[in-house]
């Protein structure tokens, strides 16, 4: 088993594919040694991998991807060594869900606006219990025909400033790191090369920020050299994750970025100070 890590991965809990079996048997084939998976707004997946993991000796992580906003933009910021059961967390997750089911039938009607008929139980049914998003509308607009691709469905209708576009329920970055930090958790921010917003880091870690994700698959060489010199002069985590969805045409392959294993070790020493 090599000693490299991906801290960033999603299941068919939420907008993955894979379900969490899989993607522990995927870390199996990829030689990797830690894994976490990171489902946006549930641990199921989690839950669901942890006897697997312990099986085959791969650390799983307790982590997860929550929504945010800055400036109006989207911030996504990851959790570590969660607490999965915490009431108020618990409580917050469950509302959460329940938004973006809301969210999934004011799309649909917002696509049916645009005589492209998805019905929104045909989505819901079939991902169950997971944690719903953009991303199921926009596969069952693929299977229906509706558009060619996923970024085709995201371009033209449901992505930011496009005619089918709801807004996400979202609360401010410093609400996230509070509900982060209160169940015991390291808050990360994670892809900021995406949002192209760099100037609010410092801010983020006035506001309890511990970490950033410099190693992403949408991060070029040049990016990752910036997010590293950020991090030292900010006294930032440094990690990274592939954000594996499972997706044919995505980029975001599994196993394919080296993220060393000593990144988790120095993050697994900070956290064990604060417990």
């Amino acid at each position: 088993m090599g000693d490299f890590i991906d801290l960033h991965i999603h299941t068919n809990k939420s907008d993955g594919i894979f379900s969490p079996i899989d993607i522990v048997n995927q870390a199996k084939e990829t030689n990797l040694k830690a894994i976490s998976i990171t489902d946006h707004d549930t641990l199921d997946g989690y839950y669901d991998a942890l006897d697997i993991a312990e099986k085959y000796k791969i650390e799983l992580i307790p982590g997860i991807e929550l929504s945010c906003e800055a400036q109006e933009k989207d911030i996504h910021i990851l959790g570590y060594f969660i607490d999965g059961k915490n009431e108020e967390f618990v409580k917050y997750l469950e509302d959460m869900r329940a938004h973006r089911k809301m969210r999934i039938y004011k799309i649909t009607e917002k696509l049916s606006n645009l005589s492209i008929d998805i019905s929104p139980e045909s989505i819901l049914d079939e991902i169950k219990n997971a944690s719903p998003g953009r991303l199921h509308v926009a596969r069952k607009m693929v299977e229906k025909g509706k558009v060619k691709s996923i970024y085709e469905a995201f371009a033209k209708y449901i992505g930011e400033n496009s005619p089918a576009y709801v807004k996400k329920k979202k609360i401010s970055v410093k609400e996230c790191i509070r509900l982060i930090h209160n169940i015991g958790g390291i808050a990360v921010l994670a892809h900021p090369g995406t949002y192209r917003k760099d100037h609010l880091i410092s801010e983020f870690k006035e506001l309890g920020l511990d970490g950033i994700e410099v190693y992403h698959p949408e991060h070029q060489f040049s990016d990752i050299r910036k997010y590293q010199e950020i991090s030292k002069n900010l006294n930032l985590f440094v990690t990274g994750g592939s954000d594996f969805h499972g997706l044919p045409e995505d980029k975001r392959e599994f196993g394919r970025m080296k993220i060393p294993y000593n990144l988790l070790e120095i993050l697994r020493k900070s956290f064990l100070k604060t417990i």
